[in-house]
């Protein structure tokens, strides 16, 4: 069972969302992605019996963490209790507790295991494509190296500044 987010702010959140530098990047793909559909996908591998987990859409959040900074899941979980900007990220409210390793690792397994990284990574990315995040251009330089047939010119020559 999924625990819903509370849309009432208290007013430690509020002073939460004021302090503290901002993060360009997880504000944009913040504004720009909606993650309702993703969550609504990985939500319906849950059962609705049993204790409620943490929630879906922070999970979801924290692997787009993980793999825009490289982080391993021991780390994504020490940051999230660091780092202010990725609690607002993922928004996690002030009463809940920052997902443990062993979460994140599982969660990863289940979006594997239901066959919906590849999915939920495709959503994802064409959404930010749509909004001119994402341009699909590539550049091909070809960077071979090639001895040259030309000799060195005489040191002799070189010196005397006749070399061509």
């Amino acid at each position: 069972m999924q625990p819903k987010r509370e849309n009432q702010p208290t007013f430690f959140d509020l002073a939460v969302q004021q302090r503290g530098s901002t993060n360009r990047v997880l504000e944009t793909i913040a504004r720009e992605v909606d993650f309702t559909a993703a969550e609504q996908r990985v939500a319906a591998t849950y059962s609705q019996g049993g204790r409620p987990a943490c929630r879906v859409g922070v999970l979801l959040r924290v692997m787009i963490l993980q793999h825009l900074y490289g982080l391993s899941d021991p780390q994504a979980e020490e940051q999230l209790k660091d780092r202010l900007s990725f609690q607002k990220f993922v928004q996690l409210d002030a009463h809940e507790t920052v997902p443990d390793e062993t979460t994140i690792c599982r969660f990863r397994q289940r979006l594997i295991e239901c066959g919906l990284h590849e999915q939920l990574l495709g959503l994802l990315n064409a959404q930010l494509e749509a909004r001119g995040y994402i341009v699909k251009r590539t550049t091909l330089v070809d960077a071979t190296l090639v001895q040259s047939s030309r000799k060195r010119p005489d040191a002799q020559a070189a010196r005397e500044g006749r070399a061509p």
